[in-house]
């Protein structure tokens, strides 16, 4: 059982971090979930919205509403296979998406490494496999 001042710390820990992920991208005029999209967009050529909605475990509707918006923005491009099957809607980052994705990941990695550094380097293989034992849990 988790000890009151442990959870009180674990608590204010992902408030915090909820708090900064905003922020980070904010400064890139997307919401959380919209960088989400982008950045899961980059390592891909193109893919269909709703092949994009499996992947993410987002349902249709909230896809389209986040690439919709995205679309506005000049961040993603949307088009349709004209041989294949004109039905579906694919998407791909436009030139401003990626470079918008690139720039919050960086942002967001040099603030990772920040926080990591504040690790003692002898506590770090603690930390890690505590991390992993949480990422299970959701």
């Amino acid at each position: 059982m988790v000890v009151e001042n442990e959870y009180r710390i674990l608590t204010e820990f992902i408030r915090k971090l909820s708090i900064q992920e905003k922020k980070l991208v904010e400064c890139c005029g997307v919401t959380l979930s919209q960088y989400l999209v982008l950045i899961t967009l980059l390592g891909l050529k193109d893919i269909s919205i709703s092949n994009l909605s499996k992947k993410m475990g987002l349902d249709g509707s909230t896809m389209s509403r986040n690439i919709d918006l995205l679309y506005r923005k000049g961040l993603v491009e949307r088009f349709r296979d004209e041989e294949t099957d004109r039905r579906i809607v694919y998407v791909k980052l436009s030139e401003a998406g990626g470079k918008t994705a690139g720039d919050v990941r960086d942002g967001y990695n040099k603030w990772v490494a920040g926080l990591w550094n504040r690790v003692k380097p002898e506590a770090r293989p603690v930390v890690a496999e505590a991390l992993k034992s949480m990422i299970q849990g959701i």
